[in-house]
């Protein structure tokens, strides 16, 4: 990955990934090559794609036929970071239908379970979502005030790549985050739509909002930090 930063005070990478890294270490990525990349042109602000990318509610509802029906409040408990950052350990099976590994776990990840999953955003625009198997790097580009350009690596460690029918073992997995992602894209449309009305007023935060408060908090500090 490459990070660029134009703050000149800003403390050397290494000292400000240390914390993000030393959570999501686990999923090994330096040892992974990118298997599925994935281009999405959304019609939203990217600050919306933000919020649904940890966003709780619509996990039940939207991705119910994917991997969010078994996602509880309960189990999903986000973690709050310095400078915005969150994550959450959970667990849910490999992303494919059925939650059946074509792969089996990573080298690394063998004394974690099966189901392992977990999710963190690095501010201002990365989204980590692991699994045993695999990971995904979900980046949102701005382009306009009501278009996003997002990209969703998928990631896998390099001993898988000389296993045999990698084609279509890749395309399914590739399928599967596709539809995943397809059913955010009318989700975060439509929550554009919404907000850009001129009668729109938002409304309170609730308790299982806590982790976007905290990410909208640290969006705040940024901008109004003159």
């Amino acid at each position: 990955w490459i990070f660029v930063t134009f703050d000149i005070d800003a403390p050397p990478l290494a000292a400000f990934m240390a914390p993000f890294d030393g959570e999501f270490s686990v999923l090994g990525m330096g040892r992974c090559r990118t298997g599925n990349r994935q281009v999405w042109d959304l019609k939203c602000n990217w600050k919306i794609m933000n919020e649904n990318n940890h966003d709780l509610y619509h996990v039940h509802a939207t991705h119910a036929d994917t991997f969010g029906a078994g996602i509880t409040s309960d189990e999903l408990r986000f973690n709050l970071r310095d400078k915005g950052r969150v994550s959450a350990f959970y667990n849910d099976p490999p992303l494919q239908p059925g939650g059946k590994s074509l792969f089996g776990p990573m080298p690394w990840m063998t004394d974690q379970p099966y189901d392992f999953a977990c999710v963190g955003h690095l501010p201002p625009n990365l989204v980590l979502v692991g699994r045993s198997d695999s990971s995904v790097a979900v980046i949102s580009w701005p382009v306009s005030v009501n278009e996003t350009r997002l990209l969703a690596y998928q990631l896998f460690p390099e001993t898988v790549f000389n296993q045999p029918e990698l084609d279509r073992k890749f395309k399914s997995y590739d399928d599967f985050v596709r539809v995943i992602l397809t059913e955010d894209t009318a989700i975060v449309a439509e929550t554009h739509k919404a907000v850009a009305q001129e009668n729109y007023r938002p409304g309170p935060i609730s308790r299982l909002e806590a982790n976007i408060h905290h990410c909208l908090n640290h969006y705040f500090a940024q901008l109004l930090d003159a």
